[in-house]
């Protein structure tokens, strides 16, 4: 699942966990000399009172949190690039499902005509096929797993 951020702004998003929009209470704390320009946080702030968050940032970690897409690494056990790639995930602090194929040759065979790779390690961020350790390792160099793996 993956949010819009043209759709859904941080302020969007925050609100809706709080359960509050932001811009009637902004609009009602202006009144009629509403403008357009105007920095609705510090109003809403000041309509919500002590129930405002303090900190709108925490809620937005929490909900892109709750929409982290799933990492599934597909291995067998005697692969070192395998175990590489789980430790990677697991210095970002990611879960991820590990499925072991060594026993398992039916699910090899399907992994196989799903992705055309014949090799292991296999890592899908949700649906997407990242590749194998040296692909996840380039991403992480470039700086773009973060983003995929949403830490």
């Amino acid at each position: 699942m993956r949010l819009s951020t043209a759709r859904y702004s941080k302020r969007r998003l925050s609100a809706r966990l709080v359960g509050v929009s932001l811009r009637p209470l902004a609009y009602a704390a202006l009144g009629a000399g509403a403008k357009l320009g105007v920095s609705l946080r510090p109003l809403a702030y000041a309509a919500l009172g002590a129930g405002a968050p303090k900190d709108l940032n925490c809620l937005w970690k929490r909900k892109v949190d709750a929409v982290k897409p799933k990492v599934t690494v597909y291995s067998k056990d005697y692969c070192p690039y395998c175990d590489r790639a789980k430790a990677l995930l697991k210095s970002k602090g990611v879960e991820f499902e590990a499925i072991e194929l060594e026993d398992r040759p039916e699910e090899f065979e399907k992994l196989k005509q799903r992705t055309g790779l014949m090799t292991v390690p296999q890592i899908f961020i949700g649906e997407e096929l990242i590749g194998g350790y040296s692909d996840m390792a380039a991403l992480d160099r470039d700086g773009k797993l973060d983003t995929k793996l949403g830490v």
